[in-house]
Formats: C-alpha cells, structure tokens, sequence
C-alpha cells in the first residue's frame, strides 16, 4: 500500500507537468477544426473536449474558450487578431460573429485579452478592435503554471496615466511649460493611450 502514494504522487506530477501539453494540444486542435466551419453546431460538438479543457483553465464559457484559442494561434502567426481576420478565418456571416461580442467584453475584462484600436478601419463596435492574448496568459501556459491573476493591469495603467496627467498640470503650475505646451502634452498623451 505504501508504494501506492508515490505512484499518485508522480501521477500528480506528471499531469501537473502536461498543463502545457493539454492546453497547447485543445488550442491547436480548435485552431486546425476551425478553419472554414462556419461557427455551425457541429464544429463545436467536434472540438468540445478541446473547449471543455480550456474553460476549465481559465475559468471561462466555451464559447469564449474558442476565442481564446483563435487569438492565441493567430498571434502566434505575428500578428493582432480583429473581427475581419475571424470572420476570414472562419468563413462565417460577420452577424454570426457579432453573437459572441459580450465575450470579446468578458475576455478583455477579466485581462485575458489586451485590446488595441486600429485607426484604419470604419468605426462600428469591434470592427477596429484588435486582439492579443496577455502576455502572462502565454508565460503560464508554456511554464505549466496556473493561470495568474489578471486584471488589475487596467487599473494601474489609469493611475499612471492620471499621475502623468497631473505632473503635466503641476510643470504648466510652476511655468515651465506654457498652455498651449500642456495642451499639446495632454493630446499627445491621450492619443498614446
């Protein structure tokens, strides 16, 4: 019976050790199915094990699971990810698209994704969006580790950009930089963000 513990114990480990491997094998797996599937209910009953691992891991619903799993390919091919290389990739009706929106919301909020705008396309909701997967999403998975917590990135960044706001103010204050020089700080600033 004693020679039982340790071989749960390096089962453990070994399952532990393969986080990499699942997540990395579902991913691929969703990224290879999708292509051209329309977003039909057959392509996720054909990948629901791939999506069911990793929502386990992140915490998170199917369908956004496949987003996940589509930014983080796509990424890794050198490039963000927006609403136009999706519908391309999955060869759907943009309005199919649009029905996973408030996921593209949830992903970003909980700091899963980083958002960009792109300042080339139309302005329509997600149209000039574009995607990448945090960074500390990536360096966990390829580390076997849990997912860190997201998140409070998006905070800080406001603190930051408020205290940047208010050193300006205090140079304009203390006549270093002239009104029209906050001005152009404050835009050049706002513009960076």
């Amino acid at each position: 019976m004693s020679h039982s513990v340790p071989i749960f114990a390096q089962k453990y480990k070994d399952m532990e050790q393969n986080i990499r491997i699942r997540l990395l094998e579902s991913i691929g797996k969703i990224y290879e199915e999708s292509k051209d599937c329309k977003l039909e209910p057959a392509f996720f009953e054909k990948v629901e094990k791939e999506l069911t691992e990793l929502s386990n891991y992140f915490g998170i619903s199917l369908t956004q699971s496949l987003l996940v799993a589509m930014v983080f390919s796509l990424n890794y091919k050198g490039d963000t990810v927006d609403f136009k290389d999706l519908t391309e990739y999955f060869d759907c009706n943009p309005m199919k698209l649009l029905e996973y929106s408030s996921d593209f919301d949830n992903l970003y909020a909980k700091g899963i994704f980083i958002k960009e705008k792109s300042r080339h396309r139309i302005k329509l909701a997600l149209s000039n969006d574009q995607f990448t997967i945090n960074e500390k999403v990536t360096e966990a998975i390829l580390n076997n580790m849990p997912l860190p917590k997201l998140g409070d990135e998006e905070v800080g960044y406001i603190f930051e950009f408020l205290e940047n706001i208010y050193k300006i103010g205090e140079r304009r204050d203390d006549d270093e930089i002239s009104t029209t020089e906050l001005l152009l700080h404050t835009i050049k600033l706002v513009n960076s963000s």
